[in-house]
């Protein structure tokens, strides 16, 4: 149980809990951390390990989550996904990671795990390649999300995930998005499935660029 910004710290600091389930008690305000301090919740690294656990937010919110600048790639609150995450949303993060792949506030790589039910309010995003509102990049499965933070990425931007080649379904994005390459209101690259879903944001880029994906494969 996840009563505390310390707490939910000392889950990325030990790689022994990363099977275990987790539920957040409150509302809690990570914006005691600064820089690079907090703690990435099983960062993408070549062979894993993952978060095979499930963080379910029961309705609450995790607030000022800041990271960055950083020169290491995998960027969110969490990053190697085959777990669950559910029920929870996140408010004005500030992320600054402009030359990093794997980028976002939430997750980095959902890999083959499941997303339900969260959210990203307000907010800033900036990183390079695989940069998302909420996911940079999607194998798993996303339903009932949304995001409105403003993403900036060089390519593979998106306002709600970078890259697609899961499944998501009535998820939405108001965002602005800008970039240089493949950049979506809602996705940069769509290479999966997407339902009953929408854009709100204003996007810009120079090439590859759409107001749902900037390109789809499909």
């Amino acid at each position: 149980l996840i009563d505390t910004a310390e707490q939910m710290n000392a889950i990325g600091a030990e790689s022994n809990d990363w099977d275990k389930h987790f539920r957040l008690m409150a509302d809690i305000d990570l914006g005691g951390y600064s820089g690079t301090d907090f703690n990435i919740i099983a960062p993408v690294r070549k062979g894993g390990p993952y978060f095979t656990g499930s963080f379910d937010g029961g309705g609450h919110t995790i607030s000022n989550f800041t990271y960055g600048p950083t020169d290491v790639n995998s960027v969110a609150l969490f990053g190697n996904v085959r777990g669950r995450i559910e029920n929870v949303g996140l408010i004005d993060p500030n992320i600054d990671a402009v030359t990093r792949f794997g980028v976002a506030p939430l997750v980095d790589w959902l890999n083959m795990g499941s997303m339900s039910g969260c959210y990203v309010r307000g907010g800033a995003v900036r990183g390079n390649q695989w940069v998302g509102g909420l996911v940079a990049y999607n194998i798993g499965t996303i339903t009932d999300c949304f995001s409105t933070a403003a993403v900036d990425g060089q390519t593979l931007a998106g306002g709600l995930a970078g890259y697609n080649n899961g499944v998501i379904a009535a998820c939405s994005s108001a965002g602005s998005v800008t970039g240089g390459n493949t950049v979506g209101g809602l996705l940069g690259l769509n290479n999966g499935t997407i339902t009953g879903c929408s854009s709100a944001g204003d996007v810009a880029s120079t090439y590859k660029v759409g107001g749902i994906a900037g390109e789809n494969r499909l």
